[in-house]
């Protein structure tokens, strides 16, 4: 496999040492259903208009999707069409009857499997997020039986016009069975994603994810659990696929097993803090200027997210 683990002291100055020692090993079969998962990441938009004028929403169902460039997705609105579209996804449309409590709406669009944050701009170097790992719970009416799942993730170009790339870095969080896992990994996308492995995760954890661009086609991702002061980190070198750096996220996101989103867990409220994105320039890009992503199903809008001050977002799960 071309991912190898190494230390990135000498490529970017940055030290990040090893409180443990951590390996790396390939989502196998873990591997497959990360890459369905991101095949489906570029945030499939529903909807671009204020929440007054959200209703009767077009979903778009999820299909097999690859990563399209700028806002992927194939579904309108009412009022509203969604720019961008792509030939594999099959939409269908379902009635919108619940709308977010908000003051700002001119920059919320609406998703099938995104909620979160997005700033656009250029040259972005690193992204940056500080969150307590969330206690996943199974959504009220929900069955124990059922697997459900999320994921909350910073990274670079899920949503620019950088076709086929994205450096993430994130955790997972699922309960099935009243049995509670979770999982850290990291891509460069179209690449496998890869898991951490011994790296373990508990509820209420501080973590700091934190992504980072060397290059076009060299970067470094870390996450860093205040908690157990442990640390781990990948990098990556001469990658084929490379960075535009024209967006920097911070997301919560319902993944995809097989092309299918799994069902959504219910993570209460989910709060990155000390959030950073960092340019080439030198200077820090406004959350004020940030694009808030909600996720639509079922008919419902299911999360509530938002930006205070300049480093906090909020995605609350509302389903």
């Amino acid at each position: 496999m071309r991912l190898l683990p190494t230390l990135i002291a000498a490529l970017s100055g940055t030290e990040c040492v090893l409180a443990s020692p951590v390996v790396l090993s390939p989502r196998i079969p873990s591997a497959i259903k990360r890459r369905e998962r991101q095949r489906l990441s570029t945030p499939k938009v529903t909807a671009d208009i204020p929440v007054a004028d959200a209703v009767n929403l077009v979903v778009g169902k999820v299909g097999k999707l690859a990563h399209t460039a700028g806002n992927g997705g194939n579904s309108t609105s009412t009022g509203s069409t969604s720019p961008g579209s792509d030939s594999s996804d099959s939409s269908s449309s379902t009635d919108d009857d619940k709308s977010k409590d908000t003051e700002d709406t001119s920059h919320t669009k609406y998703s099938a499997n995104w909620s979160g944050a997005i700033i656009y701009g250029t040259e972005f170097k690193t992204v940056t997020g500080t969150l307590s790992v969330p206690q996943p719970h199974i959504p009220s009416g929900g069955s124990s039986d059922t697997f459900y799942g999320a994921s909350a993730w910073v990274g670079f170009d899920g949503d620019s016009n950088c076709p086929g790339t994205i450096l993430q870095v994130g955790i997972d969080f699922n309960i099935q069975n009243g049995t509670v896992s979770y999982d850290t990994w990291f891509e460069w996308y179209p690449d496998y994603a890869y898991n951490f492995v011994g790296f373990p995760l508990h509820a209420g954890d501080v973590v700091t994810l934190t992504a980072q661009a060397i290059n076009t086609t060299s970067g470094t991702v870390i996450i860093e659990n205040k908690t157990t002061n442990q640390n781990v980190m990948h990098t990556f070198v001469g990658e084929e696929q490379p960075l535009c750096q024209s967006t920097a996220e911070w997301i919560v996101e319902d993944y995809s097993v097989g092309g299918q989103l799994v069902e959504m867990c219910d993570w209460g409220r989910a709060t990155f803090t000390n959030c950073a994105a960092t340019q080439a320039s030198g200077s820090t890009a406004s959350l004020s200027n940030a694009t808030i992503y909600d996720i639509t199903a079922n008919g419902k809008i299911m999360t509530d997210c938002s930006t205070s001050g300049s480093s906090i977002v909020t995605c609350e799960y509302t389903g």
